[in-house]
């Protein structure tokens, strides 16, 4: 017999059927009677806070896990939820010519993708690298797994692939919570490297 799931925390629950709306609230005090009105307005992140908050992504797949099905799917519902809380109006498959980007994080008020993320966990995370550098988004996430990450990262050194359109990318290692922020050909954040 299956084990009934686990509902949501009422505040998690309340807060994803929520965040895709901003909507006008009451601020009340209770004790002068004294209330605002007060219109939510959406605060976009710094690209410092994304990557950060990216970076530390709880779900891990493990190197040899062979179901990308499930994992790939795990890592997109939390890439989704995690765009919402930073106000932005989240899509999955969004097109991108004849493809399709896993997640679209898109500034509500110019409808622009900021973030594009793809998570390749298969073999060949090459294409869609090129998927993300053609939508010229803010910043371009590739999740892949231990063995992709050291691969892709030797093959970035080696293409121009980013350098010629002075793309931002955050490559991230969803097997071992690694990751590297490349700017062109430059790394602008690297935190296996200490800084003197």
């Amino acid at each position: 017999m299956e084990n009934p799931p686990i509902p949501d925390d009422p505040k998690v629950a309340v807060f994803k059927a929520v965040s895709n709306y901003l909507v006008t609230s009451v601020a009340y005090d209770c004790t002068t009677d004294a209330y605002e009105l007060m219109t939510l307005k959406p605060s976009l992140a710094s690209l410092e806070k994304i990557v950060e908050r990216i970076a530390s992504i709880e779900l891990t797949v493990k190197p040899t896990e062979k179901a990308f099905k499930a994992a790939h799917d795990r890592l997109l519902e939390e890439l989704k939820a995690m765009g919402l809380s930073f106000a932005y109006d989240t899509r999955t498959e969004y097109p991108v010519g004849p493809d399709r980007l896993d997640v679209a994080w898109v500034n509500r008020a110019t409808q622009n993708v900021e973030v594009a993320i793809e998570v390749e966990l298969g073999s060949n995370p090459t294409g869609e690298l090129w998927k993300l550098v053609e939508l010229r988004p803010g910043l371009a996430v590739l999740a892949v797994k231990r063995k992709q990450y050291d691969l892709t990262l030797t093959r970035l050194a080696k293409s121009r692939i980013l350098r010629d359109e002075a793309q931002t990318l955050m490559l991230l290692d969803v097997s071992e919570r690694r990751f590297v922020v490349v700017r062109g050909n430059d790394i602008v954040r690297n935190p296996s490297i200490s800084t003197p």
